[in-house]
C-alpha cells in the first residue's frame, strides 16, 4: 500500500516511521481500545462545565441584565468579567487544544482520526453555549468511550446524552406539517433528529 494509506487513516507517518508490513492490521488493531487521553493540563468533565454553564447563564441573564438593565457599558464590563470567571471564552479553545496535542502524540493515530470523524458525524449546533461548555465533555465522555462498542451502543449513547438532547431541543424542533411548521414555513433540527434515528 501506498503512504497514501496512512494519510487516510492516520494523519500521515512521520519522517522517522516506516511503513508497516501489514498496513491494513495496523489501522485494525488501533480501533479495539481507548487510548489514554494524553493532555498534560486539566481536562474538565461535563459536570464540572455543566456548573460553569450554569454560573455564566444565570450570571448573565438573572444577574447582570436585571443589575444594568439601564447602563449597557456597564453591563458590557460585568459580563467580560463573568466570561472570565466562568472561562466562557476558554473551554472551546482548551478542547481544541487537547484533541490537537492527542491527534499529534497518541501512538493510535487511526483511532483518534476517527474519534474526529465521529465528533463531526454527531455534531451539535453552537446554540445556547454548547460550544463553550459541552462539545468537549460529549465527544471526551461519549462519543470516544462508545467507538469500541457497536454502532447501535454509540447511537443510543450520543442520542440519549444530555449534550444532543439540548441540541435537539424537541421543545423548539417541529416538523413541516405540524401547526407551528405550517404557521412558520420551517422546521427545526428535524433533519438531524430523522438522521440520528
Amino acid at each position: 500500500m501506498s503512504l497514501n494509506f496512512y494519510r487516510r487513516v492516520a494523519f500521515g507517518l512521520s519522517p522517522n516511521e516506516k511503513p508497516d508490513k501489514d498496513p491494513l492490521n495496523w489501522a485494525i488493531n488501533q480501533l479495539d481500545t481507548i487510548p489514554d487521553l494524553l493532555w498534560p493540563g486539566t481536562i474538565p468533565t461535563e459536570k464540572d462545565l455543566r456548573k460553569k454553564y450554569g454560573e455564566w447563564v444565570y450570571g448573565d441573564r438573572e444577574v447582570l441584565r436585571k443589575k444594568f438593565k439601564n447602563d449597557k457599558h456597564a453591563y458590557r464590563k460585568a459580563k467580560d468579567e463573568l466570561r472570565i470567571k466562568t472561562g466562557e471564552r476558554y473551554f472551546e479553545l482548551n478542547e481544541h487544544a487537547i484533541r490537537h496535542f492527542q491527534t499529534k502524540y497518541s501512538k493510535q493515530p487511526v483511532f483518534e482520526r476517527f474519534w474526529l470523524f465521529w465528533g463531526n458525524h454527531f455534531a451539535i449546533s453552537e446554540k445556547d453555549f454548547l460550544a463553550e461548555f459541552s462539545t468537549g465533555p460529549y465527544q471526551r465522555e461519549i462519543i470516544r468511550p462508545n467507538m469500541v462498542k457497536t454502532f447501535e451502543e454509540m447511537v443510543q449513547s450520543v442520542t440519549t446524552s444530555w449534550c444532543m438532547i439540548h441540541h435537539l431541543d424537541n421543545s423548539e424542533s417541529f416538523g413541516p406539517n405540524s401547526k407551528k411548521g405550517m404557521e412558520w414555513g420551517e422546521t427545526i433540527n428535524e433533519n438531524h433528529a430523522r438522521e440520528l434515528l
